[in-house]
C-alpha cells in the first residue's frame, strides 16, 4: 500500500506492508497476529515503522476465553529525539454468560512498563478493567 500525506507544504509518501494471520490450533486454542511495517520518504513523528500483535485466545468450554496479548510498537522519533520502541503483555478474561450478557476483566500492561508515549506522557503503567456488557 502507499499512502500520499500532505505535510505542511511537502508531500510525504507512505509505503506500508501489513500481514495478519490466524491459525486454529484445536478446539481450544488458536494463534493470531498481525505485522505492520511502515516507511515515509519525510521524517514522521511519533509514528513507528514496526508494530507487531500477537494472541493467542484459550476457549474453556465456550463459556470461558482466556486471552493472553504481547505487542510491540518500534522506536519513534519525536521533536526532542527518539522515543524507546514499546512492549506490552495483557491477559483479559472473558465469561460468556448467554448469547447477550458477557464480563470481562483485563489486566493490561502486565510488565508495568511506563516510558513516555510523547515527551513528558508516560504510560499508564499497570492497570486493570472490569465490566459487563449487554447486547440486545
Amino acid at each position: 500500500e502507499i499512502g500520499v500525506r500532505l505535510v505542511g507544504s511537502e508531500m510525504c509518501i507512505r509505503d506500508s506492508f501489513s500481514a495478519s494471520y490466524e491459525y486454529l490450533i484445536n478446539r481450544i486454542l488458536t494463534l493470531k497476529s498481525n505485522l505492520n511495517y511502515s516507511s515515509w520518504n519525510k521524517d514522521v513523528l511519533n509514528k513507528p515503522k514496526l508494530q507487531f500483535y500477537l494472541s493467542i485466545p484459550v476457549n474453556l468450554r465456550s463459556k470461558i476465553m482466556i486471552i493472553p496479548t504481547f505487542s510491540y510498537f518500534g522506536e519513534r522519533m519525536s521533536v526532542r529525539g527518539n522515543l524507546p520502541s514499546q512492549f506490552h503483555a495483557s491477559l483479559c478474561v472473558n465469561y460468556l454468560y448467554s448469547r447477550q450478557l458477557t464480563g470481562y476483566l483485563e489486566f493490561n500492561n502486565i510488565t508495568n512498563s511506563k516510558k513516555d508515549v510523547f515527551f513528558g506522557y508516560q504510560e499508564v503503567g499497570f492497570n486493570g478493567v472490569f465490566g459487563v456488557s449487554f447486547s440486545f
